[in-house]
């Protein structure tokens, strides 16, 4: 279903709790400044959802943990697509962050693994992260048109890339990949990655095993 936040709301809001969202369009359309909050949520999956125009963050996760986004999307965010601060462990897999005012992924005082994912046209660094013992690594994700691909501090792992992803039509928020796409097949090569059809995992919203399920 989706969900229309009134002007300077949340979408939705969950505390002190385990939740699993699936199949959801979050749409501020500049209005909401929240997609999602989790405030000291712990278990929360989050997959095959998307978060569209919010004047705020699009996730915001202060002392959240054990949080997982899969075949996620974060689109025209006036700050960070994902901000989490004071937490536990966070991945983010799957997943495509496009034309963010600030950071795709911005991790503070937290861990997160980002993996498998398209993170272009960010305004500032696609993948942030700072404070003591914080740590944010990146492996097979594709990166274009971002004013940095990652600060310092993050952990850059194999199948980084920096090329265009060649999407449908990203201003219209389809995400899909067009034939020419790089990110095709360059996913984690991990078979318990792959795609729904056995093929290596495609990166971005629509690969791995769950990325046919929208």
């Amino acid at each position: 279903f989706t969900v229309h936040p009134a002007i300077e709301t949340r979408g939705l809001t969950v505390t002190f709790s385990s939740i699993t969202l699936r199949n959801l369009i979050i749409d501020c359309n500049e209005d909401g400044a929240y997609g999602l909050m989790l405030d000291a949520a712990n278990g929360v999956s989050v997959s095959n959802t998307r978060i569209l125009d919010c004047s705020n963050y699009g996730v915001y996760a202060p002392g959240s943990t054990d949080i997982h986004f899969n075949n996620f999307i974060v689109s025209g965010s006036g700050s960070a697509g994902i901000r989490v601060v004071g937490g536990g462990e966070v991945d983010v897999v799957n997943s495509v962050f496009y034309n963010n005012g600030f950071t795709a992924v911005d991790v503070r005082d937290s861990n997160a693994v980002v993996e498998n994912s398209i993170l272009v046209g960010n305004t500032e660094y696609a993948l942030y992260v700072e404070g003591a013992g914080a740590t944010l690594t990146s492996s097979y994700n594709t990166f274009d048109n971002n004013e940095g691909s990652y600060s310092e501090y993050v952990r850059t792992m194999s199948g980084n890339s920096i090329e265009d992803p060649d999407f449908t039509n990203a201003t219209g928020h389809d995400f899909t990949l067009q034939l020419s796409s790089p990110c095709f097949n360059t996913g984690d090569p991990d078979s318990a990655m792959n795609d729904a059809d056995g093929t290596r995992n495609d990166k971005g919203a629509y690969g791995g095993p769950s990325g046919k399920s929208w």
